[in-house]
């Protein structure tokens, strides 16, 4: 039971690390049915997205793209909010934001296509192509394409703000310490997929954003993609949530020279070129779509609720994302925002809600003049275990209280009251609990779900 829990709880946290979570549970509401669904017309589609958004536009919660699609005829695309503040130049359909782990399923269409010119097999060790890399010769291609590797989650930035090579990366990945054996068990894992990137690279004898380029945006006409960091016109500034209502510039926590960037209406084209069989044979979609197990195929979730779907979120400092595919009702549902918040997870659920014609949820706009006054944000400084070796570290600074998971950025908390706080980055509420002695003992985190977990105060610093 204990370890049922910490695997609940692990599942939940995570997102502090610019992690991945898929959140597809509105669809279990839908009925299965074998003849397509009756869509909504466009005026209506239109109206319920702008119904569905305009409250966490008011909260600022949301800003950024949305494009819905069946058939590949676009059925509704437009932006939303701010590519900058600062200026107030619009978000557009064609407006260029970081995708974070949504190209994971680019790199795996890269190994593929690699595999159908003969020059690697998906069976392949690692040790085939770095013979010195550690355990090479027991992990396989399709224990990175499927997070089975053993690899850890991270891929720590030892370089400061100077991308690594990928020779630096072939070392830092390489010096890290495994966290399961090759094949034992699903772990998600970036540096298992920048490893892949790294094979790309030694396979084709092209550096990975060339082989992209080549490989993939160009025969797909995805003119707004790329990679790196030089962010260029029509580039949306990535914030995060503050107290409130407000938001700030999202903190840089890494620089990798194998970063994508895109619009929706490329990831619109990606998702009816990969599906529509204009990139890959039937073979190797076939292995990509497959459930290997927990819901994964090859860098994209593979599930069936009502309905079958194929998908990934992305997450990265100041954007997220997600792209989401019926394969049975040829729909194609896409999202890319710039405010980093829990809105991630509500827009995951109802925009494909919205294009089926179901119930979906409007939330209530947050009263913003409730925002508690405290004099006891110091004393909740410090750092909470959510269980061993999983922490969240608090801070007071310039009269805010922060929160932040490993590795995290340090976000704000919006006092409710005294001892409980909104955090708005995930949805979360985070109430401080007092001991007999009229201590802080510990911090209780309660997801979106109603889910609460007793995170037990172990010290007064971080």
């Amino acid at each position: 039971m204990l370890n049922g829990k910490k695997s609940t709880i692990r599942g939940w946290l995570r997102r502090f690390l610019v992690v991945k979570l898929l959140i597809f549970s509105a669809f279990q509401n839908l009925p299965a049915q074998v003849q397509p669904p009756e869509m909504p017309d466009a005026k209506t589609l239109a109206a319920n997205v702008e119904k569905l958004v305009a409250p966490y536009r008011q909260m600022q919660d949301f800003s950024g793209a949305i494009l819905i699609s069946q058939n590949g005829k676009v059925l509704f695309e437009k932006g939303f909010g701010f590519a900058d503040f600062e200026t107030r130049a619009p978000n557009t359909p064609t407006t260029r934001f970081r995708i974070g782990s949504l190209n994971k399923q680019l790199t795996a269409a890269c190994i593929l296509l690699l595999e159908e010119k003969g020059k690697l097999k998906t069976d392949d060790a690692v040790s085939k192509f770095f013979p010195e890399f550690a355990n090479g010769e027991k992990i396989t291609i399709q224990h990175l394409l499927t997070h089975r590797s053993g690899l850890t989650k991270y891929v720590p930035n030892q370089n400061g703000n100077r991308s690594p090579s990928s020779a630096d990366l072939l070392k830092i990945i390489g010096a890290l310490a495994p966290e399961a054996k090759p094949g034992e068990r699903y772990n998600y894992s970036n540096a298992g997929f920048v490893l892949l990137a790294l094979i790309v690279e030694k396979v084709s004898g092209r550096s990975f954003p060339q082989f992209l380029t080549e490989n993939v945006f160009k025969p797909l006409g995805m003119k707004n993609s790329g990679v790196g960091v030089d962010s260029g016109r029509e580039f949306a500034k990535g914030y995060v949530t503050g107290v409130g209502t407000a938001i700030v510039p999202a903190p840089r926590l890494d620089v990798f020279n194998f970063e994508v960037f895109s619009t929706v209406e490329d990831l619109n084209k990606w998702q009816s070129g990969l599906y529509g069989g204009k990139l890959l044979s039937i073979n190797s979609l076939t292995k990509m779509t497959t459930d290997y197990g927990d819901r994964y195929g090859y860098g994209l979730s593979v599930g069936k609720t009502a309905r079958r779907y194929f998908g990934h979120d992305g997450i990265t400092s100041g954007y997220h994302g997600f792209v989401t595919f019926f394969p049975d009702e040829k729909l194609s549902v896409v999202y890319l925002g710039n405010i980093e918040s829990g809105v991630l997870g509500e827009l995951q659920k109802n925009l494909p809600a919205i294009a089926f014609g179901k119930e979906f949820n409007v939330p209530k706009i947050r009263d913003a003049a409730k925002i508690a006054t405290t004099e006891n944000l110091p004393n909740y400084v410090g750092r909470y275990e959510v269980f061993p070796g999983f922490y969240l570290d608090v801070k007071f600074e310039n009269e805010i209280l922060s929160l932040r998971g490993p590795r995290g950025a340090f976000i704000a908390l919006t006092p409710v009251s005294e001892n409980e706080f909104f955090y708005r980055h995930l949805y979360a509420k985070v109430t401080f609990v007092k001991d007999e002695n009229q201590k802080i003992a510990r911090l209780d985190w309660t997801d979106p779900s109603g889910s609460t977990y007793q995170c037990k105060k172990i010290s007064s610093e971080y």
